[in-house]
């Protein structure tokens, strides 16, 4: 995470720092990035750098965190805290209005590629599982609204279950990026009603049956 010297920069000056840090992962990705490049291109000290962040994948991440906001609040449903009386529904509302973001948003694309590429390195770095852990944070808190309001299954521990979804989302998640190309918006909009139907199976209360044998 940033230090607190960077989030009490002058707005502006931190908007230019994130701004060349941005241009550079965009044009080189996370790992040819150079951190030179962007101390020039921001018109700071290399001092300065370590000065507001711990390192380059300290760098990314907070750029990475930026624009996942902005796009967060584009999309609002679920991820923002925000339901209605159909849970499955706003999930795959939530998932559809993702995959069109996904793909109408190249950039941020190429952006997130570079975690995923940290994250299946074998070794991810401590600021990388903060960021996984925050996710899945957020995903805990879908489940257990699901959970008391009697849509998800109660009969396997929460953090399991919070697993086994999570391992779920980030197999489609790297099939998605992979396969990004391949879909016209519409195409990969439908692709929801696939995915949240996978939840439905893996998760929902209607998928348990009793063994009566």
């Amino acid at each position: 995470m940033p230090t607190k010297r960077f989030e009490n920069l002058d707005p502006d000056k931190r908007k230019e720092i994130l701004h060349a840090a941005q241009a550079e992962f965009l044009k080189n990705g996370y790992k040819d990035a150079s951190l030179n490049t962007i101390i020039e291109e921001a018109r700071i000290s290399k001092g300065s750098l370590y000065y507001y962040f711990e390192d380059k994948t300290d760098l990314y991440l907070t750029v990475l965190g930026h624009v996942m906001i902005q796009l967060q609040k584009k999309i609002g449903g679920i991820g923002a805290g925000v339901y209605t009386e159909n849970f499955w529904g706003d999930i795959e509302d939530y998932t559809r209005k993702s995959l069109r973001m996904i793909k109408e948003n190249p950039d941020f694309v190429r952006l997130a590629r570079g975690l995923f590429s940290l994250i299946s390195s074998g070794n991810v770095p401590d600021a990388v599982a903060d960021v996984i852990n925050n996710w899945k944070g957020m995903m805990t808190s879908i489940v257990v609204r699901g959970q008391n309001i009697g849509e998800i299954r109660t009969d396997l521990p929460l953090g399991l279950l919070v697993n086994i979804l999570w391992s779920l989302g980030e197999t489609m998640d790297f099939w998605v990026l992979s396969h990004l190309d391949e879909f016209t918006v519409d195409e990969l909009e439908q692709q929801a009603k696939v995915y949240v139907n996978l939840w439905k199976r893996i998760a929902g209360t209607k998928t348990i049956t009793d063994n009566k044998d």
